[in-house]
C-alpha cells in the first residue's frame, strides 16, 4: 500500500519536533515516552456538495496507534497502524466501512549531524511496510521498504522551525498489475469514491502496480506559547509504476505509468495537559495536476471537485505517554 501521504509529512514533522532524554537516564518503561494513541473525526467536503454531481457525504473516524521506543541517544524505534471507518453510507467499489492501514516498523535517527552555521539537525529512517491494508491485499504486496532523510532547524528562540524531508520506497508486489487473485476479491477503500474511477481498476488508480515512489516534503511550525502551536505541511509524491512486457495479452493497457498526488495542511495544536492535546485543521490529498493536465492543483484545498472529498477537515485528540 502507499502509505498515506499525510502520515507521511505528520511523522517527519513529529519526530523531528519531540527531543528525548539521555538513554542511560531511562528506565525500560521511560523508553516509551512520547507513544501515542490518536482518534481523529473527519468530514470531507464532499458532504457540502448538492448536485447530481456530487459523491454522498462523507465523514470518518479513526484511530492510530504510535509506540516509539527510545533504543540510544537520538535513536528510536517506532510502529503506527490506523483503522479508518466511514460513518456515512459507503460510495466505493467495496461496502467495506473500515478500513485498515499496512503496518509500518521504523527505525529513525534524529541527530545524524549538526550543521555549523544554522545549527540544524540532519535525520534519517528506515521503514518496513506490512501488508495489512486492503490496497495492499489488491495489489498482491509482499512488502514495502522506504528510506528518508531530512533537515531541521529553528530560528527565533526556537520558536520557528523549518524542516525538509526526502523519501524513497520501493514496493515488492507478487505481480506488476493490480488486481484481485484467486481468493482475494476485495476492494480497497482509500482515494476510490465512485465519481474518481476511470478505468478497469479501484482503488489509488490504474492498472499497473507502484514500483517506486519519491517523497518530498516541506514543514513551517510556529510556536505561539508552550500550550498552542500552528504547522504547515506540503508533501508531493511521484510514484513510477512497473513496466509491462511487450508481449502482454491486454493490448489496451498502457506499458508503464506514473502518478503525481500532492498532500497540503494547515493545523493548529492546544496540548491541555502533558498527555493530552488536540489538532484542528484542513488537510488535502489529490492528484497534482486537473483532470485535463492543464494546470496545478491547489495544493491546500480542492476547488475544482469537492465532491470527491480529497479535501477533509478534521480533530484529533492525541493521548501520549
Amino acid at each position: 500500500m502507499r502509505a498515506h501521504p499525510l502520515c507521511s509529512v505528520l511523522t517527519l514533522a513529529f519526530a523531528s519536533i519531540t527531543g528525548s532524554a539521555r538513554a542511560d537516564d531511562l528506565t525500560l518503561l521511560e523508553r516509551f515516552n512520547d507513544s501515542r494513541v490518536s482518534l481523529t473525526s473527519a468530514i470531507g467536503t464532499g458532504s457540502f456538495v448538492s448536485s447530481e454531481f456530487s459523491d454522498d457525504p462523507y465523514f470518518s473516524q479513526s484511530l492510530a496507534l504510535e509506540p516509539r521506543f527510545l533504543l540510544a541517544e537520538q535513536l528510536f524505534f517506532g510502529a503506527r497502524f490506523d483503522m479508518e471507518c466511514e460513518l456515512t453510507e459507503p460510495n466505493s467499489p467495496s461496502t467495506r466501512r473500515c478500513s485498515p492501514s499496512d503496518l509500518s516498523l521504523s527505525f529513525s535517527a534524529l541527530n545524524l549531524l549538526r550543521d555549523p552555521w544554522l545549527n540544524g539537525q540532519v535525520r534519517g529512517g528506515l521503514s518496513l511496510y506490512l501488508p495489512t491494508s486492503l490496497e495492499s491485499r489488491f495489489n498482491n504486496t509482499v512488502v514495502n521498504l522506504r528510506a528518508s532523510t531530512g533537515y531541521s532547524a529553528r530560528f527565533f528562540d526556537e520558536r520557528l522551525q523549518v524542516s525538509l524531508g526526502v523519501g524513497l520506497q520501493k514496493y515488492l508486489p507478487t505481480q506488476i498489475t493490480r488486481g484481485p487473485d484467486a481468493g482475494n476479491a476485495d476492494f480497497p477503500l482509500i482515494l476510490s469514491r465512485q465519481s474518481a474511477i476511470s478505468d478497469g481498476a479501484a482503488g489509488s488508480g490504474g492498472r499497473l502496480n507502484d514500483n517506486w515512489a519519491l517523497s518530498s516534503s516541506f514543514f513551517v511550525g510556529w510556536q505561539f506559547f508552550d500550550q498552542l502551536s500552528a504547522t504547515i505541511s506540503f508533501g508531493v509524491y511521484n510514484y513510477f509504476r512497473f513496466t509491462v512486457p511487450e508481449d502482454f495479452s491486454d493490448p489496451a493497457l498502457s506499458r508503464t505509468g506514473r502518478v503525481d498526488l500532492t498532500s497540503g495542511s494547515l493545523e493548529v495544536s492546544y496540548r491541555l495537559f502533558d498527555n493530552l492535546a488536540f489538532d484542528f485543521g484542513v488537510v488535502s490529498t489529490q492528484p497534482a495536476m486537473t483532470a485535463d493536465n492543464s494546470s496545478l492543483r491547489f495544493p491546500f484545498y480542492d476547488f475544482i471537485s469537492p465532491a470527491n472529498n480529497y479535501t477533509r477537515w478534521y480533530l484529533t485528540a492525541h493521548l501520549s505517554y
